[in-house]
C-alpha cells in the first residue's frame, strides 16, 4: 500500500469514528426529546447536586412528599436535562425559577408532558422546592422553583414541594436577580428559542453547569482500599488522552482560568470528596468528549475514573473496578484515609 493510500485510509477511519461519536451524542439528545423514555421510579430518598455559575447547592428529595414530582425531577436531573439551563426568573424575597432546557428542540417535547396534580404535604417555606404550574389543573412539566422565604400561601394553589435545599442555600441567594420584576424573560420565547434568546437578551443570568444525582450507598467501601487495577488505570489514561485531555490538560490540571476544573488534588477533592464513583462515571459519560458529549460508554468512563483515582494517589488493587451501578455507588471517594498525609 502506498503512503498516499495509508493517509487516505487513516483519514477515512478518522472521519467514520468522528461521525460515530457525533451520532452517539445525538442519541443522548434524542432520548431527552422523548418523555416516555424517562420514566424510572425515583429512590425513596435521594439528593441532587447542582453545580452552578455561583457555586454548588444540594436538593434533598423525599419521594413520599410528592411521588410524581420526585420521579420527574429524578429522571430530568439524572439524564442531564437541567445542564446549561438558566435561572431565568429570580425575584428577590420570593423565589428562583429554572427548568427550561437550553435547546428549544428538546424543550418543545416536554411542554405537553404534564404531571397530574398531587396533594400538598409540605409547605412552600424557605428552601423548599416545587414544580411550577399554570392556572389550570395538571399543568406541571419541567420548571421548578426554590422558595426564598415563607411562601406558604402557595400551598392552597396546589404547589406541592418535593424537596428541600439542604446545602448551599447561600449560593441560591446569590443567583443573579438584577433584571428585576419588570424585565423578566418571556417564557414562551425561551421555549421557542432556548438559550439563544437568553444569551442575547439576558446575558448575566446564572446557569447550571451540571446536575448530578447523589444517593447514600449502603455497604460503602473507600477508594483507599484498592478498588481498581494498574492495567485498568493504564487503559483509562489512553481513553483520557483521546477524550478529555484537550479540556482538562495532560496533567489533569484544568485550564488557567479555572473554568474547566482540575481533576487532581484540592479542586478534585473539593468537588468529589464524599461522593460515589458512580457520580464521577455519570459525569464522564454525559460530558466527554466535549465535541460529542454523551458518546462515552460507561465501561470506558469507569476506566477513565480509575486513571483519575491513580492520578490522585489512590492505591491500585488486585481486582478491576467493575462497571456495575451498585458497585460504583458503594465506592466512595474519600479525601484522605486514616493516617495518610
Amino acid at each position: 500500500m502506498t503512503g498516499r493510500s495509508n493517509v487516505w485510509v487513516t483519514a477515512t477511519i478518522g472521519i467514520v469514528a468522528a461521525l460515530g461519536l457525533v451520532a452517539s451524542g445525538q442519541t443522548a439528545r434524542e432520548r431527552l426529546k422523548d418523555p416516555s423514555r424517562l420514566n424510572e421510579r425515583a429512590p425513596d430518598a435521594f439528593r441532587a447536586r447542582f453545580d452552578t455559575s455561583q457555586g454548588v447547592f444540594v436538593i434533598s428529595v423525599e419521594r413520599d412528599w410528592a411521588p410524581l414530582a420526585a420521579d420527574r425531577f429524578y429522571n430530568l436531573a439524572k439524564n442531564g436535562f437541567y445542564d446549561d439551563s438558566r435561572f431565568f426568573r429570580v425575584l428577590d424575597g420570593f423565589m428562583a425559577q429554572f427548568g427550561l432546557h437550553a435547546d428549544a428542540a428538546v424543550q418543545s417535547s416536554w411542554t405537553s408532558a404534564n404531571l397530574r396534580d398531587e396533594p400538598v404535604l409540605r409547605s412552600n417555606t424557605r428552601g423548599f422546592v416545587s414544580f411550577t404550574r399554570e392556572s389550570g389543573p395538571n399543568s406541571r412539566y419541567t420548571m421548578i422553583f426554590i422558595n426564598y422565604k415563607d411562601n406558604s400561601y402557595l400551598d392552597a394553589d396546589g404547589f406541592a414541594p418535593f424537596g428541600q435545599v439542604v446545602s448551599g442555600m447561600d449560593v441560591v441567594d446569590k443567583l443573579y436577580s438584577g433584571y428585576g420584576r419588570q424585565n423578566v424573560p418571556d417564557q414562551r420565547r425561551i421555549v421557542r428559542e432556548g438559550n439563544a434568546y437568553l444569551l442575547e437578551q439576558y446575558p448575566r443570568l446564572d446557569f447550571i453547569k451540571a446536575a448530578i444525582i447523589e444517593s447514600a450507598a449502603q455497604g460503602a467501601r473507600s477508594t483507599w482500599s484498592g478498588v481498581y487495577t494498574r492495567a485498568q488505570a493504564s487503559r483509562g489514561q489512553t481513553q483520557y488522552e483521546q477524550r478529555c485531555e484537550q479540556c482538562h490538560g495532560s496533567g489533569l490540571g484544568g485550564d488557567a482560568t479555572e473554568e474547566i476544573p482540575a481533576l487532581v488534588w484540592d479542586q478534585f477533592f473539593s468537588q468529589w470528596s464524599g461522593r460515589s464513583i458512580a457520580d464521577l462515571v455519570a459525569r464522564i459519560t454525559r460530558s466527554m468528549p466535549p465535541d460529542a458529549p454523551g458518546s462515552t460508554d460507561s465501561r470506558t468512563a469507569t476506566d477513565v475514573a480509575s486513571y483519575i483515582l491513580q492520578a490522585n494517589g489512590f492505591p491500585d488493587g488486585s481486582e478491576e473496578l467493575r462497571n456495575d451501578d451498585v458497585v460504583l455507588r458503594q465506592t466512595v471517594i474519600e479525601k484522605r484515609a486514616a493516617g495518610v498525609n
